[in-house]
């Protein structure tokens, strides 16, 4: 059960939906984890984040929704990317 105390992390994840490349756009720098989920929960993709803006590439996925996860020592952030 997710921690309703926890801050939630200030990042922009673009384009949505996307083609190739997902960027992950930080407030400020923090390391963390980026985790990429199929709609069956899978994990398929994990980079650890480190910059203000990082690039995961998607170009080998199929089209879809997937779901992200990032994290980092004190926040996380949740949401959905849709693969075109």
């Amino acid at each position: 059960i997710d921690n309703l105390n926890e801050p939630t992390l200030k990042a922009v994840i673009y384009p949505n939906p996307s083609s190739g490349i997902i960027k992950i756009k930080q407030e400020k720098i923090s390391d963390g984890t980026f985790a990429l989920f199929n709609s069956l929960g899978q994990e398929i993709i994990r980079k650890k984040i480190s910059g203000i803006i990082e690039d995961v590439i998607t170009d080998n996925l199929s089209e879809g929704i997937y779901y992200y996860i990032l994290t980092n020592d004190y926040s996380k952030q949740k949401g959905k990317i849709i693969i075109e």
